[in-house]
């Protein structure tokens, strides 16, 4: 083994494996003092990654990082450079990007010095995209940024750019906004094929997909959860397909109290039902519901009655304004 790459780990408390990304590294790393990196060193990191000082870049350094990276003291990135990064990626000293940048960002992508761009830096960014020293925007610039695009040192938009695919606004100079309003178009943004995902925000590893119905995971943990679509750009998660069902139901169903003043103790309703009108009557979320769903309602039924419901909730959130709703 390399002598500087065991010193490395040794000070570092690494083990060879995580040095390389074999091995997870489950916690933050925090590399705040180093001002070069190792060669081979390419970590999966589950936490947060931090190189805040000025360094540089080897060919090879490609981690996969669950938290945010930063990188704010890098000034320049060598080519094939493509972390993946479930939050924030920092490369706020940068000044130029290499050709063929694409990274995997799940959060915001901080660029704040940078003067220009390369042609075909069409980047996916769940959340924000900060470009505000960038004056021009080369021919064919059309990123996917779920959030916001700040451009303000850009006086305006060319005419061939049309159609940005942005959450919410692009600001130009002087803090000028333009409302986009594409939401619906980015609550589903997708890297590398389909292997990452974000939904609502929510920033993901895909571990299967069939239709519908993903099966998902939070970058470099192994717990799997669900995502579920009706098709009509409606989205849910759950812990289980089950709370995922329920909570698509809950969204796509416009109820509100006034919809179930007609039931009595013993009006029946399905098991899916019956979670849409807790959550309705007592606003509780869909992680105030979880306890309800698992342990209070028992074995599932097709069908329960108000009444079973008040007595299987009782001591939980909203079960006094749930009874109160339907005693009064």
């Amino acid at each position: 083994m390399n002598k500087n790459v065991k010193e490395f780990c040794k000070t570092y408390k690494l083990t060879v494996d995580q040095f390389y990304g074999r091995e997870e590294f489950k916690d933050n790393l925090y590399l705040n003092c180093l001002t070069e990196l190792p060669e081979g060193f390419s970590p999966t990191v589950c936490g947060y990654l931090y190189l805040n000082r000025p360094i540089e870049v080897p060919e090879g350094f490609n981690p996969t990082v669950g938290g945010s990276l930063y990188l704010s003291g890098v000034k320049k990135l060598p080519e094939g450079f493509k972390p993946t990064v479930g939050g924030y990626l920092d490369l706020n000293s940068l000044t130029e990007l290499p050709e063929g940048f694409t990274p995997t960002v799940g959060g915001s992508l901080y660029l704040e010095n940078l003067k220009k761009l390369p042609e075909g830096f069409n980047p996916t960014v769940g959340g924000y995209l900060y470009l505000n020293n960038l004056k021009k925007l080369p021919e064919g610039f059309n990123p996917t940024v779920g959030g916001y695009l700040y451009l303000n040192s850009v006086k305006q938009l060319p005419e061939w750019y049309t159609t940005p695919k942005v959450g919410y606004s692009i600001f130009f100079k002087d803090y000028k906004s333009v409302e986009v309003n594409n939401k619906k178009d980015t609550k589903f943004l997708s890297w590398q094929d389909g292997k990452y995902i974000s939904v609502d925000g929510v920033f993901t590893e895909v571990v299967s997909h069939k239709g519908n119905l993903w099966k998902v995971k939070d970058l470099n943990y192994d717990k799997i959860f669900y995502i579920i679509t009706d098709g009509n750009g409606n989205f849910a998660h759950g812990d289980t397909l089950q709370e995922a069902k329920v909570d698509l139901l809950f969204k796509t169903t416009n109820r509100n109290k006034e919809d179930y003043e007609g039931l009595t103790l013993d009006s029946e309703l399905s098991y899916e039902e019956s979670i849409v009108c807790y959550r309705v009557i007592t606003g509780a979320c869909s992680y105030g519901t979880r306890d309800y769903i698992q342990n209070r309602l028992g074995a599932k039924k097709d069908s329960y009655t108000i009444g079973e419901i008040i007595e299987l909730t009782n001591g939980e959130f909203g079960n006094n304004e749930f009874e109160s709703f339907f005693t009064k």
